[in-house]
Formats: C-alpha cells, structure tokens, sequence
C-alpha cells in the first residue's frame, strides 16, 4: 500500500532524498570525528531502503505478520539495524529483525541478509533459499555473480550494491526501476551490465551517525 504524503513537493524530496542514501553512501577515513557514519551503519540503512523499494508478492506478506529482517550467521551490526528499523513501517507494516543459526528457520524472513563470515557457504545459502520471496543480501565475494540476489560492497571508501536482476525475478520480487539505475546490474550468467554514472552523487556524506541522522548533504549542493 502506498503511503500518502501531505503534498508532491515533500513526496519528491523525501523519496529523492531516500534514492541518494542508496546510491554511494561515503564512509569515513580513518581518522574520521566521531559521528561519522561507519561501514555498517550505511549497510543498515541499505537495508531499510530495499525493505521500500522492492515489491513482495501478496502472498509473502500475510496481514497479520510485521516485515522481518533476517540476520543468518555472525551478526556483524551490533544493534545498529535495530536502530535504523526502529519505529519504521513498509507497507503499513511494523518492521522487525530476527537472528539465525539455521537456515531452515529463515523462512519466514522478507530481506535475509547472509553474514560474510559464512564465506562460500553464503552462495550455497542463496541458492537453497531458490525461488521463496526472501530478498538474500551478502558483502560475501562474488555474491550476486554467482547467483545471490544483492551484494554490498566497499569500493573506494563508499558501499555500494550490485544487483542479480534474475535472480531477484525469479523469486517473484520486483525491483524499483529507481533502485535499478542506482546498482551494478549483474545478469543471471554473471556478466556485468556496468555502474551507472552519477557525477553529483559522488560527494555524498553524512553530518551526524546513521541510522538515527535525518540529515545529509551533498558538498557541491
């Protein structure tokens, strides 16, 4: 269900807004003040974002059941997707993060995200899960390639995402064509599609901690 805004201008900017968080969130240097957003907060917020911009089928999403948010394997967020998620609805749905230790359990997850620490088994993983509507996520290597559905990743001091298009469809989810044009398209054979240029996105930075931080700033803007 789509969620109304009071008038078209908020709508546009908010959803502008939320697209440039997606697209190159830049991580701090090394000697970054404190406040700076930090690797994972970024994933976090990742998260919440393709919580919004995917589409589940009606059948993935029972009325009575919250949006979950799996975590299978070492969690590495120490509490910060719980804070990015933390009073946030989809689809007039309170959203809720789960932990796991067996696969098995994951089920009844809409977005699992596949901790790097499970190395070579996240693919494994991915592809067990097949065709249910779980959106898999991984900063695992070569994740999305080898048939994952979104992999995160570190280039150049910012996160990044990469998207399996055919393995997001096969499992009967639509992405936006808004958080499209913001990926690295991988097809089903592994052949890149190549990264998008977006020229005045790339100074994005944070002023204050994510997830809680509702401001950013473009440096050139």
């Amino acid at each position: 269900m789509e969620i109304k805004q009071p008038s078209l201008i908020p709508r546009i900017f908010i959803f502008l807004i939320t697209l440039l968080l997606c697209a190159e969130a830049a991580l701090p240097p090394a000697q970054a003040q404190p406040g700076s957003a930090s690797e994972y907060q970024v994933k976090a917020a990742f998260l919440y974002n393709f919580a919004k911009f995917v589409e589940w089928p009606p059948e993935a999403l029972p009325d009575d059941r919250p949006f979950v948010i799996g975590i299978l394997g070492q969690d590495p967020f120490d509490g910060l997707i719980d804070e990015a998620v933390a009073g946030k609805t989809v689809r007039d749905r309170r959203i809720v993060v789960k932990r796991y230790s067996k696969m098995e359990d994951t089920i009844e997850s809409q977005i699992l995200y596949i901790g790097a620490s499970e190395g070579e088994n996240a693919i494994r993983i991915a592809k067990r899960i097949g065709r249910a509507p779980i959106l898999t996520v991984s900063d695992a290597d070569r994740f999305a390639e080898q048939g994952g559905m979104v992999q995160l990743m570190v280039e150049q001091n910012r996160v990044r995402f990469a998207i399996n298009v055919a393995a997001v469809e096969r499992a009967g989810l639509k992405p936006s064509s808004q958080l499209l044009k913001l990926a690295r398209i991988v097809t089903g054979s592994g052949a890149n599609r190549g990264v998008p240029v977006h020229e005045d996105y790339s100074d994005l930075s944070f002023q204050r901690p994510l997830p809680t931080a509702t401001a950013f700033r473009l440096r050139n803007g």
